[in-house]
């Protein structure tokens, strides 16, 4: 798609006054779609102007642009720069961490005018008196930043993502502009699906960071892993400019202090930070990060989304993350100036473990019979709050209950809440088990596609814009793998098959093809997630579509 001289124009001006000062074509591309009133899926590189495609379109349309981010702190944010960048405050938020007179002042701004964006959470999104407020304004656009969180499903997976399609429609099915860094196609796939997009544009640009350099270090034993780690950060500390800062992901709340402890005692300044911080703590850890003013944050998954910071120089893995798409996510957040990084992850297959029991499902038939009944049992919609609030569940659980029943096309949110599909009860839990076990197992396999990226001898950024949808037209370079040798010849097998063909395996039903090298073929199987399968055995029991 390639928009008229004059939309162009309109869209270079807007981008100029809010000091874009050069636009990638998919960001233009992606503003014109949506100033034409069609939908738009952004795939777009970590620190490529995502943000700069919804901000410029609300400069140009007419009513309020609606944006809907993860985290409070990437709200803060992000009015605070366009307050920066504007010289004005064009933006207002409304959380659950401000007061009822600071939304109220929010809300007046929208309805005055002078406010022309709202940066909301999926559960501010989710309330029915959101719907009503945003129903009375003629929204121009809906921005679903982070988009790759609707088809996440992690252990903090948050179930009102589920709901932003129906979101959407409530307020008068505005345009809708999904952004993510981190989308390979079945999750893009799914971003459509669940947010109810129409014949999206899509504009892909390409995953590769080719200044981050890519390395796995493998380890045998614990205790190893721990000494070498702490020698790696402040190695790398003792290398760097003053001011840089490094990011050490660790996959327990307690490893933060224990590694912030570890590096500190040899003399790197570093902080801790994970969700069960106080808000103040939190807060410290985030200006100390954005200030330089550390030269480490040590941290869980819960840290680093959405936050912009040009001269991070390095992120360090101590285990494995979950997927492949996490795990670009978060090293996504170094070297955004352009400048050389580097990401490393510091691996023993033994540590894969805890991945998987974060994919485990375990869903509690008396829980989702009891959502059911209540849900089924009256006419009108049962607001989730209420569900967790019954005497006979967890809250917790309710909560998982009522997401499981959701994907088992058993209950719909409807003005606010909760209705059933008119199942038996029994009908009901039997799919919503059926939606977890499938759940449970595309995520072990994403944990698979994990172990492949840190055990392979091809060359390791290949393996990783394979999985995201991208073929490279050869090795980097810029990884250990290719450094080493290993990878100086790709096997790209032997043309049979190519990554994006289909398949149709006689179990599992049709797949994409990912990878293929000439022993052995990845394909994703919507049911079943990614399997790797032997040439062989392709070749005698599938069909190319």
């Amino acid at each position: 798609m390639s928009p008229s001289s004059d939309t162009a124009h309109r869209v270079d001006t807007a981008g100029s006054a809010l000091g874009y000062t050069e636009l990638h074509p998919a960001q233009r591309d992606s503003v014109a779609a949506l100033a034409g009133g069609r939908d738009v899926l952004a795939l777009l590189a970590s620190g490529y102007g995502k943000s700069a495609i919804y901000q410029i379109a609300a400069s140009i349309l007419d009513g309020p642009t609606v944006v809907v981010t993860p985290l409070i702190a990437l709200q803060r944010d992000q009015v605070e720069s366009q307050r920066r960048r504007t010289g004005e405050m064009r933006a207002v938020a409304v959380h659950s961490e401000q007061t009822t007179s600071q939304s109220d002042d929010a809300w007046r701004s929208l309805e005055t005018g002078d406010a022309t964006m709202l940066y909301l959470t999926p559960e501010s999104a989710s309330r029915p008196d959101t719907w009503r407020r945003l129903r009375e304004m003629s929204v121009a656009c809906v921005a679903v930043d982070e988009a790759h969180c609707i088809a996440a499903w992690g252990h903090d997976f948050r179930p009102a993502y589920l709901r932003l399609g129906d979101f959407v429609d409530a307020i008068g099915r505005p345009p809708v502009v999904a952004t993510t860094a981190t989308a390979p196609p079945p999750v893009r796939d799914e971003i459509v699906e669940r947010l109810h997009l129409v014949d999206p544009f899509v504009a892909v640009g390409s995953f590769d960071r080719p200044n981050i350099h890519l390395t796995v270090v493998r380890h045998h034993h614990a205790s190893d892993l721990t000494d070498a780690v702490v020698d790696d950060v402040v190695d790398r500390v003792d290398a760097l400019r003053s001011g840089a800062v490094g990011l050490v992901y660790v996959a327990t709340r307690a490893q933060t202090h224990d590694y912030a402890d570890l590096v500190g005692q040899r003399g790197v300044d570093a902080i801790a930070y994970h969700a069960g911080l106080s808000r103040h703590d939190r807060e410290d850890a985030h200006r100390a990060f954005r200030d330089g003013t550390v030269d480490v944050v040590v941290a869980t998954s819960a840290f680093g989304m959405g936050i912009d910071k040009p001269d991070v120089r390095f992120v360090v893995h101590t285990s494995p993350p979950e997927s492949l798409e996490r795990y670009y996510q978060e090293f996504g957040r170094v070297g955004r100036d352009g400048d050389d990084a580097a990401a490393v992850l510091h691996f023993r297959p033994e540590d894969l473990g805890l991945s998987t029991f974060f994919a485990t499902r375990n869903p509690q038939r008396e829980a989702l019979a009891g959502v059911y009944r209540a849900i089924s049992s009256t006419t009108a919609p049962i607001p989730t709050d209420s569900l967790a609030a019954l005497p006979s569940v967890s809250g917790r659980a309710a909560e998982s209950a009522v997401e499981l029943l959701d994907r088992a096309g058993a209950v719909r949110w409807q003005d606010g809440g909760w209705t059933d599909c008119g199942m038996e009860t029994a009908d009901a839990v039997e799919r919503a088990c059926e939606a977890a076990h499938r759940a449970e197992t595309a995520a072990r396999s994403r944990v698979e596609m994990v172990r492949k990226y840190a055990e392979t001898t091809r060359c390791r950024r290949r393996v990783l814009l394979e999985y995201l949808g991208e073929v490279p037209s050869g090795p980097c370079g810029r990884c250990d793998t290719c450094e080493s040798g290993a990878s100086t010849e790709p096997d790209d097998g032997d043309g049979r098959f190519r990554p994006g063909d289909v398949l149709h395996h006689r179990e599992w039903g049709t797949g994409d093809v990912v990878s293929a090298e000439s022993d052995r073929v990845t394909v994703h199987f919507p049911d079943q997630g990614y399997r790797t399968l032997s040439t062989a055995v392709l070749l005698d029991e599938n069909v190319a579509e």
